[in-house]
């Protein structure tokens, strides 16, 4: 029998995961692995399927779902225990491995670090022996116990995270510029320490005089760093418009996203338009982030004003999230404006992988948020709660968080649900 342990890395040790991510991952170029291992690898946590001696004691998985009964200050998934401390861990030891890469993402108005699951991998000559159901469900605990209210993946096969919880609840759209849209193209360049360079996309001349800079010396690294700044300010300001739920822009991701884009031949443009105030400026009017140089607009990460683009296909299911902490969850939801004081319902939530998060709860909704408190059992509610609720409904994490995301209606069988108003509408095109 394989005998093997699930336990986060320590930063020296995530590069022997690095065999097992280009056998799951052949599509990735040796530089989109590099810029993977140099970049992302030195910011999140790794959990790993590692081979062991010794098989861990009867009944520790049953005992540490016991134990499990909700958020403690201070814990973290770097204190699963280390079954071998004292040996040298190779690459052929890592038989599975999930990387939570952090996010600052906004949701309720406020801004919560929210972990995207990526590289989600199995040694080939170990699939389907339930290594991913363990590992899986040791981050969805920690993640419980952290605090975090939810956590999210771009799926490679959605029936493979269907069982543990997650659902669909944020679309990415496809857009395209207009044939007559009034607006040029310009390549944007990473380069050292972070500042930017751009150029003509059709002639691969240097940009004069983008966004209001002008040419040589202080004047062009000037227009640089406003460039910066419109752009996330840009980009930020056209997700809030749009959007209640998503990864904030902020330097730190932009550089990140510039480098991934390099390593795999892709490239950034802005494109710029005419102010409208007859003072010959130009103004940011949209950002296009292409994988690789010549993928269609419409396919690409594309994010621009009405009057240069436009809708060509139906929104395409991109993210799917999962519930980790339940009450956190909820917090921001609260009733709707013409619900005046508050309500107090009752529901079960479903939730097989978090044993902190599956039972009875009493919800309590106002106007400024939610709170929640878990029932020993039904008979802990009392006769006007289970009147005012009617039966008990079930929720899953699943429909629950694409009711939350408005992704999906209330389930019918809760229909006092209509009297809140959800989060918000959700966006992710996060690949890495």
């Amino acid at each position: 029998m394989l005998n093997y342990e699930i336990r986060v890395l320590r930063q020296e040790e995530k590069v022997l995961t690095r065999a097992l991510y280009e056998e799951a991952f052949p599509e990735d170029t040796p530089p989109l692995v590099d810029f993977y291992y140099r970049y992302r690898m030195s910011e999140n946590r790794v959990y790993a399927a590692l081979r062991t001696k010794d098989a861990e004691p009867a009944g520790g998985e049953e005992a540490r779902a016991a134990g499990d009964t909700g958020p403690s200050a201070g814990s973290s998934g770097s204190e699963t225990p280390v079954t071998e401390a004292g040996r040298r861990l190779l690459p052929s030891d890592v038989i599975g491995m999930t990387c939570l890469n952090p996010y600052r993402v906004l949701y309720g108005g406020r801004e919560c670090r929210i972990s995207y699951l990526s590289a989600v991998a199995t040694a080939k000559a170990h699939r389907r022996e339930g290594i991913m159901r363990k590992y899986l469900t040791a981050i969805l605990r920690d993640e419980c116990r952290r605090g975090a209210p939810f956590t999210f993946l771009e799926p490679a096969d959605p029936a493979y995270y269907l069982p543990f919880g997650f659902a669909y609840a944020a679309d990415v759209r496809h857009l395209a510029l207009r044939r007559d849209a009034e607006a040029e193209r310009v390549v944007l360049r990473q380069e050292e320490a972070g500042a930017f360079s751009y150029v003509h996309a059709e002639t691969g001349s240097p940009e004069k005089g983008a966004a209001g800079g002008g040419s040589g010396g202080n004047a062009a690294d000037a227009a640089r760093r406003q460039l910066r700044g419109e752009l996330l300010k840009f980009l930020n300001r056209y997700l809030s418009e749009r959007y209640a739920v998503f990864a904030v822009r902020d330097e730190h991701y932009l550089t990140n996203l510039l480098a991934e884009l390099s390593a795999g031949g892709g490239r950034a443009e802005v494109f710029l338009s005419p102010a409208g105030d007859g003072s010959g400026q130009r103004t940011l009017s949209g950002v296009c982030f292409r994988d690789f140089a010549d993928e269609p607009d419409e396919d690409a990460r594309f994010f621009a004003e009405e009057r240069i683009a436009a809708e060509t296909k139906e929104n395409s299911p991109f993210a799917m999230v999962r519930i980790t902490n339940l009450p956190e969850f909820l917090r921001p939801v609260r009733l709707h404006a013409s619900c005046p004081g508050s309500r107090t319902r009752l529901f079960r939530f479903r939730d097989p992988q978090i044993p902190y998060n599956d039972g009875i709860w009493r919800w309590t909704l106002s106007g400024n948020g939610s709170s929640l408190r878990k029932l020993p059992d039904r008979e802990s509610c009392t006769a006007k709660e289970l009147e005012s609720t009617g039966s008990l409904p079930d929720m899953t994490p699943g429909a629950l968080a694409q009711w939350a995301f408005s992704y999906a209606a209330s389930p019918a069988d809760v229909p006092w649900l209509k009297e809140a108003e959800p989060a918000g509408a959700a966006y992710f095109d996060e690949e890495t």
